[in-house]
């Protein structure tokens, strides 16, 4: 929704940042790109940054998952949480 307010103003310094913020690129790119306001390194540099993120957030909740998922004791929900993030 909020990039539905931002179609008309492709120019506006907010869609130029959030067009390079990971996840939120996906919804402000397009306005740029529909406008013709964006070079294709531009559109390469965010989808650059959106999948480096991507992969990097893959591998840092890999290596937590057993620890914050697979818990199987009864300590409550913070204790488990602050091991989980232990956990590598």
């Amino acid at each position: 929704m909020s990039s539905m307010v931002f179609i008309n103003n492709p120019s506006s310094m907010i869609v130029k940042v959030l067009s390079y913020v990971p996840f939120l690129s996906s919804f402000f790119m397009p306005i740029r790109v529909i406008d013709n306001s964006v070079s294709i390194i531009e559109i390469s540099i965010s989808l650059a940054i959106l999948f480096a993120t991507t992969a990097l957030m893959t591998s840092y909740i890999s290596k937590i998952y057993f620890g914050l998922i697979l818990q199987s004791d009864d300590v409550g929900i913070w204790k488990n949480f602050k091991r989980g993030l232990k956990f590598k």
